[in-house]
């Protein structure tokens, strides 16, 4: 099962034109192979998605215009959450265009890399790096952040209204 929330846009006017909301919305989408996600009618030609990315796609929601960069969580098995973020897209509610996400695992060290070169954020021994850490030092649990070790899921869907 893969969560995804954002800001983006919850459908159209009588114009076309995106409507947005000032509450995240949430829903759940399916994960589906890279194979799947190449075959047509998909718009993804087989080599676009690398082992850096994943893709989902449901029928009655998706991702949508205002959602780049937002988060998706897949789960495995163990509950154990795998963090994502909402990359390519083709239109809303596209039933043969599986959105396609950044496998955040992948390209974390670049990401700390490039934060810390440019802002001196999650460098080693900053401020922000040693908040990484939680209370009195200790890590996080794997597949948790927060205060109270709440899993990812939980984490992005208590601050959600809904």
């Amino acid at each position: 099962m893969s969560s995804s929330v954002g800001w983006g846009a919850i459908g159209f006017d009588e114009n076309g034109t995106s409507v947005y909301t000032d509450v995240p919305q949430a829903t759940t989408i399916n994960y589906v192979t890279t194979e799947d996600c190449t075959s047509p009618p998909s718009p993804w030609q087989v080599g676009w998605i690398t082992d850096s990315m994943m893709c989902a796609i449901d029928e009655v929601s998706s991702d949508c215009y205002g959602d780049s960069g937002g988060p998706l969580v897949l789960e495995n098995v163990d509950g154990d959450g795998h963090l994502h973020t909402v990359s390519l897209f083709v239109g809303c509610l596209n039933a043969t265009a599986p959105s396609v996400y950044t496998r955040i695992s992948d390209v974390a060290d670049w990401i700390k890399h490039t934060v810390c070169e440019r802002s001196g954020e999650l460098c080693d021994g900053s401020k922000s790096e040693n908040l990484r850490a939680g209370k009195g030092g200790k890590p996080t649990p794997t597949g948790s952040i927060g205060a109270n070790g709440e899993s990812i899921r939980e984490f992005l869907f208590s601050r959600i209204v809904q």
